[in-house]
């Protein structure tokens, strides 16, 4: 399930950057040959106003093919790419990235809408805190409750049979209940479970602890213009931080000749959205305008090979009056491409490692054959 989901997430995100350049190619009068959704083999494929839409057998997204785009198509046509302006193509070239932002601030602002999990004590301007629980945020070792098999992430519905939804009233039953066992029901992925657990005293206090942190959460709401403002900052917040996280990326490849734990590729990918799906349709929203918003910064840097390599060259020929020759253009895009390719079966090394998907696999193939 989380495989077909990680397809889904991660097709539906190339799906739409390729929707912007088609869109755009289309408005701006250049031809577009082909409109593909995955990439090919392809299955079935329709020619409509000259244009072949196509389904194709690999589901990881889609793709566009330009009239022009190559450098081996010379074209006197005027709708080919390689004859449009100057601008007409930087518009199409950035259209994706565009497209990209635009998905991932329509997903922020459906969860900004829905509710967004928070802890009750934090200060949010506009926010209204909707259906409070109580969560366990952290367990001592060898204190009564760890010693009672509670767990960090469960939440505590009732003490001594009273529904509670607020932290502070749990620490003032417990603080109370020095000495006396008190009966906890706690719920763990769905599942509810009665606790007894007796508070002890610390370092001789005369109030009753058991060892855990618990805070109140509570679903935030914002009403739409909150909504609106809220997702442009997160946006923007979110943006930043990929760019510096990229930068810490290269430096540690080229200075220490690794890759970060925290960066994640393809298999990376899969497995944290296997796991944000646990928490529901909006964290997936949440999950999928992270993913958009990395998509769509990663693809603006002026490498070879990505949008922001295409019209870093724009940007050469409109300094230089004229362009590079799009044989070396192509060559040079080539190279980034390969090397990006690179990079990513690195980091895709470095997930099956660090998640152990290499040893899933094995077990299920051992299991296969027993």
């Amino acid at each position: 399930m989380a495989i077909l989901l990680f397809v889904f997430v991660l097709g539906l995100l190339v799906f739409v950057h390729e929707l912007g350049h088609f869109w755009t190619a289309r408005r701006l009068g250049v031809h577009v040959e082909e409109f593909g959704f995955g990439f090919p083999p392809r299955i079935v494929g329709r020619r409509r106003n000259g244009v072949v839409y196509s389904i194709n057998w690999i589901p990881f997204g889609g793709f566009v093919r330009l009239k022009g785009e190559q450098a081996h198509e010379p074209s006197d046509d005027p709708r080919s790419f390689q004859n449009a302006p100057r601008h007409r193509r930087a518009l199409i070239i950035a259209a994706g990235v565009l497209m990209n932002g635009a998905l991932a601030m329509v997903l922020l602002i459906v969860t900004y809408l829905g509710g967004m999990k928070t802890f009750a004590t934090e200060t949010l301007p506009g926010a209204q805190l909707r259906d409070p629980e109580v969560v366990i945020t952290s367990i001592l070792a060898e204190s009564p409750a760890g010693n009672a098999g509670l767990t960090e992430g469960a939440f505590i519905r009732s003490v001594n049979g009273e529904s509670v939804s607020d932290a502070e009233v749990v620490r003032e039953r417990i603080e109370q209940a020095l000495g006396q066992p008190l009966t906890f029901v706690v719920e763990r992925d769905a599942v509810l479970q009665d606790v007894v657990i007796t508070p002890t005293s610390i370092e001789g206090s005369d109030v009753g602890k058991i060892g855990a942190g618990i805070e109140t959460v509570a679903r935030a709401t914002y009403p739409v213009h909150w909504a609106i403002l809220n997702a442009f900052r997160t946006t923007g917040e979110l943006a930043w931080l990929v760019l510096v996280a990229f930068g810490t990326l290269v430096k540690d490849i080229v200075v220490h000749q690794s890759i970060s734990a925290d960066v994640a590729g393809p298999v990376g990918i899969a497995v944290l959205t296997g796991q944000v799906a646990q928490f529901g349709l909006l964290a997936i929203f949440q999950f999928m305008a992270i993913l958009s918003i990395s998509l769509m910064v990663i693809n603006l840097m002026p490498f070879p090979g990505l949008d922001g390599g295409r019209l870093f060259f724009l940007w050469l020929e409109a300094i230089r009056k004229k362009g590079i020759s799009q044989k070396t253009e192509a060559i040079i895009h080539n190279v980034g491409f390969v090397l990006l390719i690179l990079l990513l079966v690195a980091v895709s090394i470095k997930d099956v490692r660090q998640f152990g998907v290499g040893e899933r696999i094995a077990d299920a193939v051992r299991s296969i054959f027993r």
